[in-house]
């Protein structure tokens, strides 16, 4: 199969902001259980690199995502715009946030449209199967990073939604397709790291990795 690295695609939010439902100990649990905007206050812009790359691509794409962000008085929470690549194309979206960072949906949605298109299944399905993989039980790495020459506390849970025996079957590129989602109570927007690896199928490298990192906070 020929992976279609499209870059290119306005992703569609909607999440209705509510860790009513999470199931203790789980994926899903580690990743939206804290408030990820607490630290946030008035007005800003959470900045953060992007990066896709892998054996299929002739050189890596890099740009950037930028989410302006103003607190709001109406409802609580947050008022965001947000600008996929706005050094090469941007794509703007708009949602608002009481607790999770948007950045999250961007990255989930786009994925799910990115499995679609190289696979034929349709978008639902494979935010189905993520939404299944995050209730499940999960363990969070601890480690560190370095951000503005500072050591930062992180924590990565580590996802493979399609390494059962009927999705590698039906979709074998994928079967290995590792998501990992870094998150620091030091950082403002609480997202250090998103990322999704496919492997080559020997094993013998990747495929096609995308990155998105965060750089800074302005105000």
């Amino acid at each position: 199969m020929s992976l279609a690295a499209t870059v290119f695609v306005a992703p569609s939010l909607a999440l209705d902001g509510s860790r009513a439902e999470l199931v203790e100990g789980s994926a899903g649990e580690r990743v939206y259980g804290a408030n990820h905007l607490a630290e946030l206050k008035g007005s800003g812009e959470l900045v953060y690199d992007y990066t896709l790359e892998g054996d299929i691509l002739e050189e890596p794409f890099k740009d950037e995502v930028r989410l302006k962000f103003e607190e709001s008085d109406a409802e609580g929470g947050f008022d965001f715009d947000i600008a996929v690549f706005p050094k090469t194309r941007t794509l703007s979206v708009s949602t608002t946030a009481e607790t999770i960072n948007p950045l999250l949906l961007v990255f989930f949605q786009r994925d799910a449209d990115f499995m679609s298109r190289n696979t034929g299944g349709s978008p639902q399905f494979f935010r189905s199967r993520l939404r299944d993989m995050l209730a499940q039980p999960a363990q969070a790495e601890e480690g560190t990073a370095e951000v503005a020459d500072e050591e930062i506390a992180v924590e990565t849970v580590s996802l493979m939604p399609y390494d059962d025996a009927d999705a590698a079957g039906r979709m074998p590129d994928f079967a290995k397709k590792l998501y990992q989602i870094s998150l620091s109570p030091d950082l403002p927007g609480s997202v250090y790291e998103l990322s999704s690896e496919v492997p080559a199928m020997d094993g013998s490298g990747v495929r096609l990795r995308e990155t998105y990192r965060f750089r800074e906070l302005v105000q």
